[in-house]
């Protein structure tokens, strides 16, 4: 799910910059974004029409249910994924069964 990859500060800097998600997480992560907002403004032009009576193909509401329906399929593909990315690849971060977390509190010596 996430790799560790620290970058060196620079100079005079206490800063180190950590990259916490992997490229694929975050191609998932933005894949859904993307369908979660086609998805919402399709669906409310679907509910309540507010333009396309006037185009030149009078195909407006088609093309809107195309575009909807196809982005709730990739939506449909695409979340499974996550959870999938979860559990396995070569990521420091990946849980396995019965593993704690690397966050888990433990006390301060």
């Amino acid at each position: 799910m996430t790799a560790v990859k620290e970058t060196p500060p620079e100079a005079g800097s206490d800063v180190v910059q950590v990259k916490v998600w992997d490229f694929p997480v975050r191609i998932l992560h933005w894949t859904l974004v993307a369908c979660i907002i086609v998805l919402s403004l399709a669906g409310f032009y679907i509910i309540d029409p507010f333009f396309g009576s006037s185009s030149p193909s009078g195909f407006t509401m088609g093309t809107i249910r195309f575009a909807h329906i196809t982005a709730g399929w990739i939506f449909a593909t695409v979340w499974p994924a996550r959870p999938a990315c979860c559990c396995s690849g070569c990521s420091p971060w990946r849980r396995s069964p019965g593993s704690r977390s690397k966050h888990s509190s433990t006390p301060m010596a």
